[in-house]
């Protein structure tokens, strides 16, 4: 089948089939440089899996997706959280982080290489809690889709004791850090 045909049969625009393609979705045969057929078979196949992913997963595989192609946007979100804790927030508000670096990059440094989703934030409050546990609820959290998918278990952040007494060091003071690498937290 064409690529017109292709997107007819899945619902969508020929440009969004091509770039399916180009990103290894599914299979197809190129003849030429503009002559591409692509199998039934591997298109329903395909339609059949996308299908089966719901829009929780589609948002957490796209947060994971980004998050991974963006290290500095978990970078500045963890420094301006930890200064947020040294000003003396109970809590705040992942979305102001958010907000906070979007200023940063696009005005300050104008390096606005990338658009951050406004649903990220709630994945971005989980990740902090679940590598930082001893700032477990700085952000207040609602039931979310993050929720039900936030992100895999092989995905793993560093839980040590060195790295919790650093953390405590650069967030709450040196007595603080000393006590908690002292008694083992």
């Amino acid at each position: 089948m064409t690529v017109k045909d292709a997107a007819k049969f899945c619902g969508v625009h020929p440009n969004t089939i091509r770039n399916w393609l180009n990103a290894g979705m599914f299979k197809a045969t190129r003849f030429t440089s503009r002559t591409i057929r692509i199998d039934r078979g591997e298109l329903e196949r395909f339609k059949k899996q996308e299908n089966k992913m719901t829009t929780t997963t589609k948002l957490a595989n796209r947060f994971i997706s980004f998050d991974h192609q963006n290290p500095r946007v978990w970078d500045l979100f963890v420094r301006f959280t930890h200064e947020a804790i040294r000003a003396n927030h109970s809590t705040f508000s992942a979305q102001s982080i958010i907000e906070r670096i979007r200023w940063k990059t696009n005005v300050e440094t104008r390096d606005n290489k990338f658009k951050i989703n406004n649903d990220f934030a709630a994945f971005y409050a989980r990740k902090y809690h679940k590598t930082f546990p001893q700032h477990d609820g700085f952000f207040r959290t609602r039931h979310s889709v993050a929720d039900r998918s936030f992100i895999p278990n092989k995905v793993e952040y560093p839980k040590n004791r060195a790295v919790n007494a650093i953390v405590a060091l650069y967030c709450v003071g040196t007595a603080t850090a000393i006590g908690m690498f002292a008694f083992g937290v």
